[in-house]
């Protein structure tokens, strides 16, 4: 089974839709999770910025806690930057120009072998950092 890593860009999808076309590829992803055939990871950072996005988009306190909570059920905890991964992310930043938070989800899937799954424009631009199996636009079957 592979292993993907989502920004928090896809994991908005699965909850709210967002116009383009990679909401229902996102909702793929997060069935073909609970159907066995993918597994999905997170970065910490990623409960912070779902939960922003959807405060933005009006939901309640408790909404949100309910949305976390059913984004840890399939991801789990999320992966937290250690010192190297620190040092990683800010080459990251620096050489691609990616906010810090960005540079996160690519030095990290590149940390940890991951796929990073992503509809972000820059991410996917810069993802020449990553070897080419470590990144996905959102093209999920």
């Amino acid at each position: 089974m592979s292993t993907a890593l989502c920004d928090a860009n896809v994991v908005v999808k699965w909850f709210h839709d967002e116009p383009g076309g990679e909401t229902p590829a996102a909702r793929r992803l997060a069935e073909a999770s609970e159907d066995g055939l993918v597994e999905l990871k997170v970065l910490d950072l990623t409960y912070y910025e779902a939960g922003n996005t959807f405060r933005k988009l009006g939901a309640s306190g408790s909404v949100i806690a309910v949305v976390l909570e059913q984004i840890h059920e399939v991801c789990g905890p999320g992966l937290v930057m250690d010192r190297r991964g620190r040092a990683a992310v800010a080459e990251v930043a620096d050489s691609t120009g990616l906010s810090f938070y960005d540079a996160a989800y690519v030095a990290l899937a590149d940390q940890h072998e991951l796929t990073l799954v992503t509809v972000d424009k820059a991410m996917i631009r810069a993802g020449g950092v990553l070897p080419s199996r470590y990144l996905e636009a959102l093209r999920f079957p």
